[in-house]
């Protein structure tokens, strides 16, 4: 499906959103969004760098001076209590309280390095107050808000707890998150110095290009600003590969059954290939990776750590000749479909060697970073997620039908819908001071075709 993609947003509010790159500051950067998906793409994008040191463990358990999620009711209503929504005003404000939090956090982090990358949940309602606690003239604070589709944001969980959602409607969930950004994005947003707006479904499903442009900027907001950066994309469900792949799975159902004896169909499964809305359910995914990786070892390539651009080479090779073999000797009807994939998937093979050579080529003094986020993003869930919460909640039901087109028409002020969840589009929501955020990088109609 087209979308139209919010790819990076950078807010310009207060001070023109500047961002201060001294090379001997250090810098606090706390990435607000989900932790099992937003945020934790960011973080290990981020920790790739030899200058990031990742917080370990939740912080908000490992401090204090401000009451965590749990010690406020939980993660759905926390929102609504009194002291869940904290800021320079606050209480907690205090030289005291300055000093202790970063004595708790220290030995979390590796305070020799010079970005400190922190993602829990707590600090989306609390940003105000870290920035003032935590800033100084030998650090400051930095803030990256993963917008995502609200029902993403809380797919976890329908995997964990669908069997309680049903009469809910997905409402405390939606209204959640409408209420956080909210907060965040509309009144907390003007009191921060650094912040920059990133659009989730602009780095996972955006092009190449684009998401190499997403992250060099990303890096240059925290300080790092990378010349050379290489970002190994997954494969875009409109690429010309992909839609082959689907034709050819919908015109030869039987070639891609569980065994996928035809064309090892299981072996694609870790690539990007399999769309699980056809014959694969989410929870099948461990299983089939697990096949990958027992038939790898029957192979002898088991014990050895494969560079995983290598593997894939040799599998997409290994299909190929299947194909090949398949075509040649056991042909029946149009084979048509069957051969432009062929084609296709040997033109992807001829390109993952160039790009692998070139990785070869990259050596460590010349500065350069090299992203792989097929290792980043589970395509597979990014596939399931629609289909995990349209299994879990029926939004044609009647007390469903009469509550949601109010949420929805609240959602689509953010560029999102439970209609049509696929859809994205540039977010019109005003700050409190009625400047809009100031939104980078749309999606052009060249771009868009280039997806």
């Amino acid at each position: 499906l087209p979308l139209l993609l919010l790819l990076l947003s950078c807010v310009c509010v207060g001070g023109e959103g500047r961002v201060e790159n001294d090379e001997g500051k250090h810098s606090f950067v706390f990435v607000l969004g989900s932790q099992t998906s937003g945020s934790k793409l960011l973080k290990s994008i981020l920790s790739q760098h030899p200058e990031v040191s990742l917080f370990r463990g939740d912080s908000q358990n490992f401090q204090k001076v401000f009451p965590s999620i749990k010690e406020l009711g939980g993660l759905l209503s926390h929102t609504n209590k009194e002291k869940a929504h904290l800021t320079e005003s606050s209480e907690f404000n205090t030289p005291a309280n300055s000093r202790e939090l970063i004595q708790s956090w220290s030995s979390h982090w590796n305070m020799n390095k010079r970005v400190k990358v922190d993602i829990s949940q707590r600090n989306f309602l609390i940003s105000r107050l870290l920035q003032v606690l935590l800033t100084s003239k030998e650090q400051d604070t930095r803030f990256i808000v993963v917008l995502e589709h609200p029902l993403h944001f809380w797919d976890w969980v329908v995997i964990h707890s669908w069997e309680h959602l049903g009469s809910s409607c997905a409402r405390p969930f939606l209204k959640n998150w409408l209420m956080s950004h909210t907060l965040l994005l509309s009144e907390d947003i003007v009191y921060l110095d650094n912040v920059l707006v990133v659009s989730y479904e602009g780095l996972v499903h955006g092009s190449n290009a684009m998401q190499k442009a997403i992250i060099k900027r990303i890096f240059d907001f925290v300080g790092l600003p990378q010349d050379n950066i290489e970002v190994v994309s997954p494969r875009n469900a409109n690429s010309a590969l992909i839609q082959s792949y689907n034709k050819l799975r919908e015109e030869n159902p039987l070639w891609f059954t569980r065994l996928g004896r035809y064309v090892g169909s299981h072996k694609l499964f870790p690539y990007g290939f399999s769309m699980s809305q056809y014959e694969y359910e989410h929870e099948d995914y461990s299983k089939y990776t697990q096949q990958v990786q027992d038939d790898d070892s029957e192979d002898g390539e088991g014990s050895e750590e494969v560079d995983e651009l290598d593997n894939e080479i040799h599998t997409l090779v290994a299909v190929n000749n299947n194909i090949a073999e398949y075509i040649q000797h056991e042909g029946r009807g149009d084979t048509t479909t069957l051969r432009e994939f062929n084609a296709l998937l040997e033109r992807e093979i001829a390109s993952l060697k160039e790009l692998n050579k070139g990785k070869e080529q990259q050596t460590q003094g010349q500065g350069g970073l090299t992203i792989d986020l097929r290792k980043l993003i589970n395509m597979e869930a990014e596939h399931t997620w629609v289909h995990d919460w349209r299994q879990a909640v029926d939004f044609n039901r009647e007390n469903c039908f009469r509550i949601l087109p109010t949420l929805d028409h609240a959602l689509s002020h953010w560029g999102y819908s439970i209609k049509h969840p696929h859809r994205v589009q540039a977010p019109t929501v005003q700050t409190s001071i009625g400047n809009e955020l100031d939104v980078l990088g749309l999606n052009n109609e060249k771009e868009n075709d280039s997806n």
